[in-house]
């Protein structure tokens, strides 16, 4: 994206502004666009695709005004840029970006809605066929089969087994699913380019006192402690943004000071982890509304019932 501060104070925004395969899009193209004029700038491979993007802002004298880039942007790219432009001011594009991207609107909800149906669906699936004997790989193999069967793209799926659960993201160790041992899932597909994100945690046959102490408190959790709650506690990151990206601006963290607003997205995924013994972990993720926070998962409550 490429966004510039006119001269009255304002950001003049060519959302969608992109090097994608040879060419420049200027304008944010879709199905309703459809015979609208866009301008398309291209290059080969032999030539500098930053020198194309300085041309457009030189041909739109927009060159002597600050040029914002977004913050996942590649280094090379503002680089480039720098090289190419001569004396151009770079800035951060996330007075613009921000906006755009933390803020859903109504259709990006319902694709994040129906994200996550396929990814709960997909676990409905998958619970009740994990065996004994079946390593991490081969229960997130699983997972991936049904989420692609019911529709949405595989973005990760990643089962911790046992010890394994007790690290936020495994370890290189093979682990098998054996009565007594913890099964942590966080799972999570695309639906038109909007995310779900998932977590579940539960005991292959009985679970013993201490992990169901431990699954209650993160369900508890869950659902919040107050605020200046301390360890020993939930040590895992209360949540992150969501969207088009598994992981967007901004976190749910102490000190985070941007306020709440209609149409953010957020997971809610505490985590309890016990090195060399076992990991909870429960996420859903929901999105505000006037009225509150709504899920878009509905969290479990209990641990014989962890799908939810």
């Amino acid at each position: 994206m490429v966004a510039q501060r006119t001269a009255d104070g304002r950001y003049h925004s060519c959302r969608g502004t992109a090097v994608r395969r040879h060419a420049i899009f200027r304008g944010t193209l879709g199905p309703r666009d459809a015979g609208r004029a866009a301008e398309i700038r291209v290059w080969q491979e032999d030539r500098n695709p930053l020198a194309v993007v300085a041309g457009f802002l030189r041909d739109r004298k927009l060159a002597g005004r600050p040029v914002g880039i977004e913050e996942t942007a590649r280094f090379f790219a503002f680089d480039g840029l720098q090289q190419a432009l001569p004396g151009v001011r770079l800035v951060s594009a996330n007075p613009v970006v921000r906006g755009c991207r933390m803020v859903k609107t109504a259709p990006e909800i319902a694709l994040m809605q129906l994200a996550t149906d396929v990814t709960m669906a997909a676990y409905r699936w998958v619970y009740p066929r994990v065996e004994v004997g079946m390593t991490g790989a081969e229960v997130g193999a699983l997972m991936t089969a049904a989420t692609r069967k019911l529709g949405g793209r595989p973005e990760f799926s990643m089962a911790l087994i046992g010890e394994a659960s007790a690290y936020p993201h495994g370890s290189k160790q093979v682990h098998r699913v054996a009565d007594g041992q913890v099964v942590l899932m966080d799972c999570g597909c695309t639906v038109e380019g909007y995310q779900s994100d998932v977590s579940r945690s539960w005991v292959h046959g009985a679970p013993s006192a201490e992990q169901r102490k431990v699954w209650d408190t993160v369900a508890k959790g869950q659902q919040g402690y107050g605020p200046g709650y301390r360890l020993p506690g939930l040590s895992h990151r209360t949540g992150h943004g969501i969207g088009m990206d598994g992981h967007e601006p901004v976190n749910l963290v102490r000190g985070e000071a941007t306020p709440l607003a209609t149409g953010m997205c957020f997971s809610d995924e505490p985590g309890l982890y016990l090195p060399g013994k076992f990991g909870i972990r429960i996420e859903d993720c929901f999105h505000m509304t006037e009225a509150g926070p709504v899920w878009f998962s509905t969290p479990p409550r209990r641990i014989e019932a962890p799908i939810g």
